[in-house]
Formats: structure tokens, C-alpha cells, sequence
């Protein structure tokens, strides 16, 4: 399950860290980013079909959110770069209790942490230190939740939204 930011927020993050954007790190691509609200790993076929009715219910149940990005970069671990994106934990709450009869993730129990992943350390390395503390913030309106299937590929995986919840409540 995941919020797909809009482009004027992703040109904010993106100005910001042009200027940075070196072979040191693994970029992740601008049309990749996005905020994880649950993770389900990967879900039998057979069981697949139930999880756009569920994602349903959750949007009729569930209030717009504002997103609220930075207010500047920082590390996930040691190896991931992300911006911080608060504003969500009500709505990842509401989705990760609906998901939780569909969800394989061995992560399924770990808290939520909103975030956009920008770029992770190649293998055995941290962030450069260059581009933590980056000041990029912004905000948007969340009024839409999407279920997304990645597809494993040389460049990293490919998402493809499989179904859309529109928020209303």
C-alpha cells in the first residue's frame, strides 16, 4: 500500500538534491518515489483478488491526510537516504489492520516510519555524510491510497498500481 506524492512536491526534492546526486549512493528514480504505508510482501495469487474491496472499505473509513515532507534528509539505518513524512500514522494504522489477513511480510510487526527513499549506500557502506541534514520540506494533501505490485528488475523494481482507494470519510 502506498501514496504517490505529486510532482511539485518531487520537484522540491529533486531541486534540492540535484546538485548532489553523485555515483556514491544508489539514486533511487524520481518515478519511484513513494511512501510505503504497509508492506505485504508477496501475496499468493489465489487471495490477490480480496485486496481492492478491502482497500475500499479503508478509503470510505478513512480521512484525507496531510503529508508534511522533511523538514531535511536523513539516514534509515545506515544505508538508506530518505526524507522523513509525517502526517500518516492514523492512515497507515487504519490500512495495515485491513491488510493484516493478506500481509506475508516478515516486517508486518515492525512500527511505521513514513519516509520517501531517495538513495540507499553501496553494499557495506553508509550515507555520505554530505547528504544528511539536507533541508527539503514540503506538504500535500492525501486523497488517494494505491495497491502496488513491484516487479524485480535490473534497475531496481518496477511498480505498477494494481487498484486505487479514493479517502472520504
Amino acid at each position: 500500500m502506498a501514496l504517490w506524492p505529486p510532482a511539485p512536491v518531487l520537484d522540491v526534492v529533486e531541486e534540492k538534491l540535484a546538485a548532489r546526486m553523485s555515483g556514491r549512493v544508489r539514486w533511487v528514480g524520481r518515478e519511484r518515489w513513494h511512501v510505503t504505508l504497509d508492506f505485504l510482501g508477496a501475496v499468493p495469487d489465489e487471495i490477490v483478488g480480496g485486496i481492492p474491496d478491502v482497500l475500499s472499505d479503508v478509503g470510505r473509513g478513512a480521512a484525507v491526510a496531510t503529508a508534511l515532507l522533511g523538514p531535511k534528509t536523513a539516514a534509515l539505518g545506515r544505508s538508506v537516504l530518505c526524507v522523513p513524512v509525517a502526517g500518516l500514522d492514523e492512515l497507515a494504522r487504519s490500512v495495515r489492520e485491513a491488510m493484516a489477513p493478506f500481509t506475508a511480510s516478515a516486517d508486518r510487526d515492525r512500527p511505521f516510519v513514513g519516509h520517501l527513499t531517495l538513495a540507499r549506500a553501496q553494499r557495506g557502506r553508509s550515507i555520505p555524510h554530505g547528504l544528511l541534514g539536507v533541508a527539503v520540506s514540503g506538504a500535500w494533501s492525501v486523497e488517494t491510497v494505491s495497491l502496488v505490485a513491484s516487479t524485480a528488475g535490473a534497475n531496481g523494481p518496477r511498480y505498477s498500481i494494481v487498484s486505487t482507494a479514493a479517502l472520504s470519510a
